[in-house]
């Protein structure tokens, strides 16, 4: 039994670990837009233009920020452009009808998105009415093992929609979804994967479950993680749709929703409302932070509540996982004596040093 607490034990510090040393800015991965534009008129060439933001390029191309003052000029994209334009060459594999097409990418305008500075790349690409244009995409895969690309435009005049990396494959045949499910079903993934590398998402998750085996009514933390699940479906949806504004005060309140969870777990702290209230609360701002991945994708109207409702049955699945795993680990320990002291408390001062830290970090 003690042997098989301190393995336990050990799994929860390298989970805690994992998340201390994880990106600051855990609900917004590192990702990439293409939109594509084809036609069916003869001799139209179809149109792809890609934004890649400055961070990705900087970790793929060396002499990017020359002068390495971490502040990288349009210039300094100019003159990086050839090393640039090979490395998305390299990388961004385009076929048409089985052949592979050779025409280079441009570098064209810079762009502002929530999450920094994007360069936009374009590429014309002559391709016979009819054929077949493919697409494998590896940009990051060796550098950013959660870097994605969002596909979206007009294939034949019908819209399109579609993910690459982050646990959806990295080739695709450019055409639009055979029907509305299929653009349902092609975003299960990223939501799942999302939720798999979210870390201060699981961060509160986990210190809603730390008193899980401590506690008598046990009903109480499944309504609080139902709670928490309803607001994030919430806001998810209604930002996603523009009925919320884009705030910048999300994520440091994010950090610190993690830091009030997990006070809430030792005993002389009290509230005048009850755990569910405040995980709801806090589920609202969290599904405000989901939000900035499907805001951003610019998926066609038509489109975006089918692939909505695939991000967020896929987030809920790995929310749904991250709670059975956390069960399981806690059922191990709930007759090990220091239970309380060492893991909800211990974990709970963890969880506050993290929150903290993360905070200071989104502000500054």
């Amino acid at each position: 039994m003690f042997k098989r607490t301190k393995n336990t034990i050990k799994l929860l510090l390298l989970f805690v670990a994992v998340i201390a040393t994880s990106s600051v800015f855990a609900h917004k991965a590192s990702d990439a837009y293409l939109n594509v534009e084809t036609s069916n008129q003869a001799n139209r060439p179809s149109e792809l233009k890609i934004a890649v933001s400055l961070r990705d390029i900087d970790l793929g191309v060396e002499s990017l920020d020359a002068d390495n003052d971490r502040n990288i000029t349009w210039g300094e994209v100019q003159s990086a452009a050839p090393a640039t334009i090979n490395w998305l060459g390299s990388n961004i594999q385009i076929q048409c009808a089985g052949e592979k097409v050779t025409s280079p990418w441009q570098v064209s305008t810079l762009e502002s998105r929530s999450d920094g500075t994007y360069v936009n790349f374009s590429n014309n690409i002559q391709c016979p009415q009819g054929a077949k244009l493919s697409l494998t995409y590896r940009l990051l895969k060796d550098l950013d093992a959660n870097h994605r690309l969002f596909v979206t435009g007009k294939v034949d005049d019908q819209q399109l929609a579609a993910v690459l990396g982050g646990g959806s494959g990295d080739s695709l045949e450019l055409r639009a979804p055979s029907d509305s499910f299929a653009t349902f079903t092609q975003f299960i993934p990223s939501g799942l994967y999302h939720i798999a590398t979210g870390w201060d998402h699981l961060a509160f998750l986990l210190a809603l479950l730390l008193p899980i085996s401590v506690l008598t009514n046990k009903a109480k933390i499944v309504r609080g993680v139902t709670s928490f699940t309803i607001g994030h479906s919430i806001t998810l949806a209604m930002a996603t749709f523009g009925f919320i504004p884009q705030f910048t005060w999300i994520e440091p309140l994010i950090a610190l929703s993690i830091g009030v969870a997990a006070l809430l777990n030792f005993k002389k702290i009290q509230l005048s409302f009850s755990t569910e209230s405040l995980a709801m609360i806090f589920g609202l701002v969290h599904g405000m932070g989901f939000a900035s991945i499907m805001r951003e994708a610019n998926l066609a109207p038509n489109l975006m509540p089918w692939a909505l409702g695939g991000f967020n049955i896929g987030v809920e699945l790995g929310q749904l996982l991250a709670v059975v795993v956390w069960g399981l680990i806690s059922w191990t320990l709930n007759t090990w004596r220091h239970y309380t002291l060492v893991v909800v408390r211990g974990g709970s001062s963890v969880l506050l040093l993290l929150s903290i830290y993360w905070f200071v970090q989104r502000v500054a």
